[in-house]
């Protein structure tokens, strides 16, 4: 029932990503499952975010100061599969609600209250 609450995360938690590159962006989809609240907002109904710009490194250097791991996939179409779970999943979650909302304060937002 509730596995998708944010305070729900447990060794059994797993986040699965697909990433395939459009132009110069990333169209990310989030596969079924556990989905905390802070990530999920910034998904469509089916799941996606478009566009996003992401920085594999920069989620690799996120994921070790996080102490976490994850699985990533190169498909032969230059796609990429981000898999983790328990406290990774979490980790995971992080980094992408962070890209997803620096895009949307990018494209305007009033989430962007700079002065």
């Amino acid at each position: 029932m509730g596995s998708s609450e944010d305070e729900d995360v447990t060794e059994a938690t797993q986040l699965d990503v697909f990433c395939a590159r459009q132009h110069d962006a990333w169209r990310t989809y989030i596969r079924p499952g556990w989905l905390p609240r802070y990530l999920r907002q910034h998904l469509d109904d089916e799941g996606e975010a478009f566009p996003a710009h992401l920085d594999f490194e920069d989620l690799d250097r996120h994921m070790r100061e996080h102490q976490a791991t994850f699985e990533k996939q190169t498909s032969a179409a230059g796609g990429v599969r981000l898999i983790a779970r328990g406290h990774s999943a979490e980790a995971l979650a992080l980094w992408l609600a962070g890209i997803f909302g620096t895009a949307m304060r990018s494209r305007g937002s009033d989430l962007d209250e700079s002065a």
